[in-house]
């Protein structure tokens, strides 16, 4: 999915956004995974839209983040509990 995605609002609020938990360089999956689960749709939009990208300093994939990433393939909750709900 990455950052050449769209969804709507009502699904982004209904997941409770980005998991602020969620391990580096894999929080869009982690979002990817909350949609499907929750019946939400969402498009790629790769070479259809202009992306603005928030600069951050790199982070490599670790092993406790892919374990991580495991652990959030197989769950089965729709919304974060640390997400953009805390953040307003």
């Amino acid at each position: 999915m990455g950052v050449n995605f769209s969804v709507s609002r009502r699904a982004f609020e209904a997941v409770n956004g980005y998991d602020n938990t969620a391990p580096a360089k894999r929080e869009d999956r982690e979002l990817e995974l909350r949609l499907m689960r929750g019946g939400h749709s969402f498009a790629a939009l790769l070479n259809r839209a202009v992306v603005y990208h928030l600069h951050h300093p790199f982070a490599p994939a670790s092993p406790e983040g892919e374990r991580a990433l495991q652990a959030h393939e197989r769950a089965s909750h729709v919304r974060c509990a640390d997400g953009l709900d805390q953040l307003r």
